[in-house]
């Protein structure tokens, strides 16, 4: 479950996490979360960003995912 942490920081330190999350085009508590979860180790799997942001008919692709990658390359392989 996430826990809420509040912080004072520098101005400096504030303005360049604002500044850097800003040309990302992410908020600013997403950049100091990424930041801290680097720090103690903890990399976010790029691939849970994609998580519901693709529309589809199947349902079973969580169980059958292997499946569907063979059958991608089969096809793919086959042009």
């Amino acid at each position: 479950m996430p826990k809420t942490l509040t912080l004072e920081l520098p101005d400096k330190v504030y303005k360049e996490l604002e500044m850097e999350a800003h040309a990302r085009g992410i908020r600013l508590d997403q950049l100091v979360i990424e930041r801290l979860a680097q720090v103690v180790g903890i990399e976010e799997d790029s691939l849970d960003k994609l998580i519901g942001s693709i529309e589809s008919s199947l349902t079973d692709i969580a169980e059958h995912h292997d499946r569907y990658i063979a059958q991608a390359v089969l096809e793919e392989t086959r042009r």
